[in-house]
């Protein structure tokens, strides 16, 4: 017998194999890709655990990638996670979704969780389903203003990512509308933030930062920056708060992640050819330290929950 045909029949065998181990795989394959490791980010792993444990408990195996802020380590993630049978894959963010629809074929399913997508995505990709989580920048003008009254200047600090970008633009006009400067602080890597941190302006009032992964991963270095300048920190995430930002308007994370693994559960399991897609008006809720809350809200315009860091 000749070797290449020995060689197509070892492939052959192994084809088989592989099909065999497949079938007697009797739990569904589930990814979970971060891009990075931070509080906000383990509170949404967390309730979309927590929900697939109480659905499908010993039915599924959960493989959780953690890209460490490295865009490199992202794509070698991507590419590993395309070459391997999940029956659903989950990004975490804007950045790590667009790599899910370049790299994954498009019969994947995908259930992104807090992504800013255009609809011309969300139409090219049938198979995607995304949980959104955004505040809107309207709404997040008038939050800073029950905090900061008539805010003259505030510093933005933001990474390249693609959704808060696009949002800092927005921010500015804004803010501008009310008569409000903002000094605009742009990092890629982690290590920037320190050194960017050195050149807040004198004459800001807060330092803002907005669902930005690179950046709330820094936010206990931001949050001693603030106090050295006596300015408070405004977010836009639970975590943050509990991580020493003073005030922050968002979302319950962990309900993110509760209704990404629905989602999922619905998909894989029942099968359900339905939109899935997470409230576009979701419930915000006003997170505030009781340490470090510099000045009482003027209103409460959204429900309230207090954050005691530590």
């Amino acid at each position: 017998m000749s070797k290449f045909i020995k060689y197509i029949l070892f492939v052959f065998a192994l084809l088989v194999s592989s099909k065999e181990i497949h079938a007697e795989e009797n739990y569904y394959k589930i990814a979970i890709i971060m891009p990075m490791n931070h509080h906000a980010m383990n509170d949404i792993v967390d309730g979309f655990k927590e929900h697939l444990e109480s659905e499908i408990k010993g039915e599924y195996k959960l493989t959780i990638y953690n890209a460490q802020g490295d865009p490199n380590l992202m794509k070698t993630i991507f590419q590993q996670v395309s070459n391997n049978n999940y029956d659903a894959v989950v990004p975490i963010g804007t950045n790590a979704t667009q790599l899910a629809i370049q790299m994954l074929k498009k019969d994947k399913k995908v259930v992104s969780i807090a992504a800013e997508l255009s609809e011309e995505d969300k139409a090219k990709n049938a198979n995607l389903t995304n949980v959104e989580d955004a505040v809107p920048m309207e709404e997040f003008v008038e939050f800073i203003q029950t905090f900061i009254y008539k805010p003259k200047y505030l510093t933005l600090i933001h990474s390249n990512d693609t959704r808060i970008f696009n949002q800092s633009k927005l921010l500015n006009r804004l803010l501008k509308d009310i008569g409000c400067n903002m000094q605009v602080i742009s990092i890629q890597s982690m290590p920037e933030i320190f050194s960017a941190l050195q050149g807040i302006s004198e004459k800001s009032q807060a330092i803002l930062v907005l669902k930005d992964h690179l950046v709330v991963s820094a936010i206990p270095s931001i949050v001693n920056i603030a106090r050295k300048n006596n300015i408070p920190v405004i977010a836009s995430d639970e975590g943050s708060v509990k991580n020493g930002a003073d005030v922050a308007l968002g979302v319950k994370e962990k309900e993110l992640g509760i209704v990404g693994a629905k989602i999922v559960v619905s998909q894989i399991v029942k099968s359900d050819k339905i939109n899935n897609k997470f409230d576009s008006n979701p419930n915000l809720i006003i997170f505030k330290n009781k340490i470090s809350l510099l000045k009482p809200l003027k209103n409460a315009l959204y429900d309230q929950e207090l954050i005691v860091k530590g």
